[in-house]
């Protein structure tokens, strides 16, 4: 038997099987970390406490559900290098960059 539950939504809140016993309710939220990529040792410790307290802060009766995704759209990181490109004087550096910015644009899109 597939029992679906009643769902509303009440300003930004979803809401299901009512507000009484059983029923419960949910609230999304985007978050969007920094990039940590060359932090120091110190920073990345820092977010990890960071995210520690945020799971110590749940109570008993309540879950934390994450969605992850990593935007594969480099576009405006290769345009900013290919800019960079134009400014080196080295001949051989210059061809190098620009053929590794034809080549990425290329497979990006």
């Amino acid at each position: 038997m597939n029992v679906h539950p009643t769902v509303f939504f009440v300003r930004d809140l979803i809401l299901f099987n009512h507000l009484r016993r059983g029923g419960y309710v949910a609230k999304g939220f985007v978050f969007e970390p920094p990039d940590l990529t060359n932090s120091p040792i110190a920073d990345l410790n820092e977010f990890q406490e960071q995210l520690c307290l945020l799971l110590a802060s749940l109570h008993d009766n309540q879950r934390l559900q994450v969605q992850y995704f990593s935007d594969s759209d480099y576009k405006t990181e290769l345009l900013r290098y290919q800019q960079e490109t134009e400014r080196f004087e080295n001949v051989w550096t210059k061809r190098s960059r620009q053929r590794t910015v034809r080549a990425l644009l290329a497979g990006n899109g």
